[in-house]
């Protein structure tokens, strides 16, 4: 009976093992500077930026393409040179690179250097106070943060095509852009108002979604989130027709995510609430499909209880779940991890918790886990 009870007992622990084993991360691991900005081009190939100031000089100001763990390309930077090292771009698995600031000051210009087919090479130069940009396929989408502000649309020559007038009593920020194929240009922006009372907590501020054709004219011009509800870590991906989905975490429950999808048009498909109990849900990526269907990814965590977990959520054209897949992420870090897409849209946990390598592991590689009680309504 005792041999029996034993048995039992040690199947019992055998088939729990899995959701509480710790995941080894040593395979995955990319760069031993905890400290360096990873971005992933494509499955086995990343690109990490390396700053001597946030390592204390223990690794050198530089750019590092790694491809199947071997360095493939390297250059270091002078951190008193005219021209610094900035950060890093992607605009597709084919397109990608660092970014130099003049004096190591974004607002006095910077330039694009591209890094496939042989090397660096210049892409593009910008200057005159331009900080935040959108890099298309067929164009550069600019907020333009001057003492008169406006959305820029660039091409590839660094030529204007569009420039239109923002609100000099506002201040803006430029989440998301989209150039489709008949050259009609799609921007969101955050247009928040300044000098007032309100504005110190952040709360007058709208979504708004503005629509130009090809000849630089406003087409339509549309307050998609009025009052805008979030303060960080909005998810906002176009679809190839224009329509688009906004995933905000509310500044008042950041456990939550609402989720809304807009159409081509901007009228809204639905718009509905992700959460779990007890639990903090986030939407990292979205991949919006023409047919009104949506592909979401995200982290679905609680620390106290030890629930470290990756998510998948297929969602039909009506915003129903279609399918689920959930995946454990019980590592070393915590809750010290984030999901990111490549350019080519796969799936990866970054595992960084300051201290020790960091790692990437691949969506597919994680073992899978029970549903933490994902709600959609």
């Amino acid at each position: 009976m005792k041999t029996k009870l034993f048995a039992l007992l040690t199947a019992l622990s055998l088939v729990s093992a899995p959701a509480f084993a710790e995941i080894d991360l040593t395979p995955y691991e990319v760069t031993d500077d905890a400290l360096s900005r990873v971005m992933l081009i494509q499955p086995g190939l990343v690109l990490v930026h390396h700053d001597s100031g946030m390592s204390d000089g223990q690794f050198p100001t530089s750019i590092e393409l790694i491809e199947n763990g071997q360095t493939v390309f390297s250059k270091t930077f002078d951190d008193n040179a005219e021209w610094k090292l900035f950060s890093s771009f992607l605009m597709n698995a084919n397109c990608y690179g660092y970014v130099l600031a003049d004096r190591g000051d974004s607002t006095l210009g910077i330039q694009f250097v591209r890094l496939p087919n042989g090397g660096p090479s210049p892409l593009l130069q910008l200057m005159d106070n331009r900080r935040r940009s959108i890099l298309m396929d067929h164009g550069v989408c600019i907020l333009n943060e001057t003492s008169a502000p406006a959305i820029e649309l660039l091409d590839w020559e660094g030529r204007l095509k569009l420039s239109y007038p923002l609100d000099r009593e506002k201040r803006f920020t430029l989440p998301a852009a989209t150039l489709l194929p008949n050259g009609t240009l799609r921007v969101v922006t955050i247009d928040r108002v300044v000098n007032t009372p309100e504005s110190v907590t952040g709360t007058v501020a709208d979504m708004m979604l503005r629509t130009f054709s090809s000849d630089g004219r406003l087409l339509s011009e549309a307050g998609i989130q009025s009052p805008y509800i979030g303060g960080f870590n909005d998810t906002i991906e176009f679809d190839a027709n224009g329509g688009l989905i906004v995933c905000t975490a509310p500044s008042e429950d950041y456990t939550v995510e609402q989720i809304t999808r807009f159409d081509s048009e901007n009228r809204v498909l639905y718009q509905k609430t992700l959460s779990a109990p007890k639990t903090i849900v986030s939407v990292t990526d979205a991949f919006p499909s023409a047919d009104g269907s949506v592909t979401l990814y995200g982290t679905a965590m609680a620390n106290s209880r030890k629930l470290f977990t990756l998510y998948r959520l297929d969602l039909d054209a009506q915003g129903n779940i279609a399918a689920v897949d959930i995946r454990d992420f019980t590592t070393r870090v915590g809750y010290l991890y984030d999901v990111r897409a490549d350019a080519q849209g796969h799936i990866y946990a970054i595992a960084c918790d300051y201290k020790k390598p960091i790692a990437v592991v691949p969506f597919e590689d994680l073992p899978a886990h029970d549903d933490p009680g994902l709600i959609l309504e």
